[in-house]
């Protein structure tokens, strides 16, 4: 009788170039807003891999017109942080909780824009990070980060897609284990964040869910230093003042 053995997955900390041509391919493939919605998105899922305090939320919504890659993204977001992680939901208006399984790392909701209010605060609430997708631009939705999606680049190419989730896939393991060994730093990138952005927003929330969107993003990219992510704050100030 054989056993097959499984392989042992590659766990090696992913390199400075490595994770910048991976966040470069991700942020080419859609048509994001701004460079900085590309940027929160990827803070998103290294904040969702993380270990975290309770007072940090991770809570984004993805809006953008038909078929311009939400369903793809979201897939991005599942094979980076691995199926197993990650719970794919969609609700009706009339739910007001959610029943999640235990290990649930990552939230996403399709056609969140059914989603009843006293469910979105809830997640908001919560420790869990969640993304809602196909969320209305006028919603209010207090203490969740908006991003914007346009449409897909005239040049986007199905294959160069398949190849980005090919190879987002590839990187899940080494991914986890980068984004916990650099959780140390995490703190103190948060901390200043926050005391930079309190002033500007309306809600405490909001300054600690950007706050700390943007310190894992600061982790994972590493050569981004703090004046970057303070320019990508301001950009996304508009839109906080704008959704409270």
């Amino acid at each position: 009788m054989t056993t097959t053995v499984s392989p042992t997955p590659d766990c090696t900390p992913l390199t400075a170039s490595e994770i910048s041509a991976w966040s470069s391919s991700l942020t080419l493939a859609f048509g994001w807003r701004s460079p900085a919605d590309a940027a929160m998105f990827i803070g998103w899922l290294a904040l969702a891999a993380m270990p975290r305090p309770r007072e940090c939320q991770a809570q984004i919504a993805v809006s953008g017109p038909a078929a311009c890659g939400k369903s793809l993204l979201a897939t991005a977001g599942i094979c980076l942080l691995g199926p197993q992680a990650v719970a794919v939901l969609s609700v009706e208006r009339r739910d007001r909780r959610l029943n999640l399984p235990a290990g649930t790392g990552a939230v996403l909701i399709d056609n969140a824009e059914n989603a009843h209010p006293e469910l979105v605060h809830g997640l908001a609430q919560g420790d869990i990070a969640t993304a809602l997708f196909s969320v209305s631009q006028r919603r209010k939705l207090p203490g969740v980060m908006r991003l914007r999606l346009g449409p897909l680049p005239d040049d986007a190419d199905p294959l160069e897609i398949e190849t980005l989730l090919d190879d987002t896939a590839a990187l899940q393991h080494r991914f986890s284990d980068t984004v916990k060994m650099a959780a140390d730093e995490w703190g103190d990138h948060f901390w200043e964040l926050r005391d930079t952005v309190i002033d500007e927003c309306r809600r405490v929330e909001d300054a600690e869910s950007l706050a700390g969107i943007l310190a894992a993003w600061m982790i994972l990219s590493r050569k981004h230093r703090l004046g970057d992510a303070k320019i990508i704050a301001v950009t996304m100030l508009d839109d906080i003042h704008g959704n409270t």
